[in-house]
């Protein structure tokens, strides 16, 4: 009998460009992990087969494509992370499986399935093994697939990491991100921050407010609440200036969009040592343990109530921002999901 080929090489087909946090995190990342594990990585180029183009160059990438990976098909695995956007790429994907039987990996980290349901369903049922990012995706995934796990988005401990702070005047609430998909969530603070500045003083930095209109208009008139707002910072630039907030929130309305989060924003703060509260929606449930490693918090009278418990209570934020580094390190580090994911592959194909 001719011995199976266990397959050595993973190759990645993005949804964007190391500027966009789920691909960092769940491709650029992980690919330099799973090296350490015994698997050769790359990461494709965003090819015209992936965009909105002519037909004839679309599908002359695709056979240009194909004709790359059917150079060595049986030790490799595509791994489409977050793919549904590009309808081509699937029926790309679906002719390719057909014809070759290539191993597939779907990964994905939001509801995107509310957005493109027939997309996403088909990616899921075409795929060999599904990767989610929380309980909430693996639910769904599990509807059209029985290979589904759980592989958090984790967090590079060696660059998100405590730092020495100064003593400061202003108690920096801080938040990070993309401030046009946060918009309605962030606004939801507004209330409890303008009611704490009245007797704190305390200052509201918003990282990733480019375009957001709505949200610049909101907070720019707030009374004694001091709001900074940066439109874009470079990623490599992020975990120092995460050092520079005594607290981290992480606002979610409560729907379904939100329940698929997959808590990044709040293991980010976890791990740079300061202390995150977060809405108790989704997957924050999953991995803090409220008043031990973070806070959660539902209503508006519960932000305000917990953020002033933390402004006035500097011995207690600080063990909770202690205890939040520990729970990274031990679970939600990027080495360990490494080896997580690593020991998936290795065991499906």
């Amino acid at each position: 009998m001719k011995k199976k080929i266990k397959p050595s090489k993973i190759v990645f087909f993005p949804k964007g460009n190391y500027n966009v946090p789920s691909t960092r995190y769940r491709c650029f990342f992980y690919a330099e992990e799973l090296k350490k594990h015994g698997f050769s990585t790359s990461i494709m180029p965003s090819r015209l087969i992936l965009k909105k183009n002519i037909c004839i160059g679309r599908y002359r990438e695709a056979m240009k494509t194909m004709r790359e990976l059917n150079q060595n098909r049986k030790n490799t695995i595509i791994y489409a992370q977050r793919t549904v956007y590009q309808s081509d790429f699937i029926r790309f994907l679906w002719i390719y499986k057909k014809l070759f039987n290539i191993n597939v990996v779907f990964d994905f980290d939001d509801s995107i399935f509310l957005r493109r349901k027939k997309r996403t369903d088909r990616m899921l049922k075409i795929s060999d093994v599904v990767i989610v990012g929380s309980h909430f995706l693996a639910e769904y995934a599990k509807k059209h697939n029985d290979n589904v796990y759980i592989v958090p988005t984790a967090i590079d401990t060696d660059k998100f990491k405590p730092a020495h702070k100064e003593k400061k005047v202003e108690f920096k609430i801080g938040w990070v991100g993309d401030g046009k998909t946060y918009q309605d969530d962030l606004i939801m603070l507004k209330k409890p921050l303008t009611s704490l500045a009245r007797s704190h003083n305390i200052i509201f930095k918003i990282i990733g407010t480019k375009d957001c209109h709505k949200l610049k208009e909101a907070y720019g008139k707030c009374g004694h609440l001091k709001v900074e707002m940066i439109d874009w910072m470079e990623p490599d630039e992020i975990p120092m200036e995460l050092t520079t907030f005594d607290v981290g929130v992480y606002p979610l309305l409560d729907n379904e969009w939100s329940s698929g989060k997959c808590g990044l924003k709040a293991l980010e703060y976890m791990s740079t040592g300061i202390t995150a509260l977060c809405s108790k929606v989704g997957e924050n449930n999953y991995f803090i343990k409220d008043g031990k490693d973070g806070l959660l918090a539902r209503t508006s009278d519960e932000w305000e109530t917990k953020l002033r418990i933390l402004i006035e209570n500097t011995k207690f934020r600080k063990q909770i921002a202690a205890n939040g580094r520990k729970t990274v390190e031990e679970k939600y580090s990027i080495y360990v999901a490494g080896e997580k994911l690593a020991e998936i592959l290795k065991n499906k194909f």
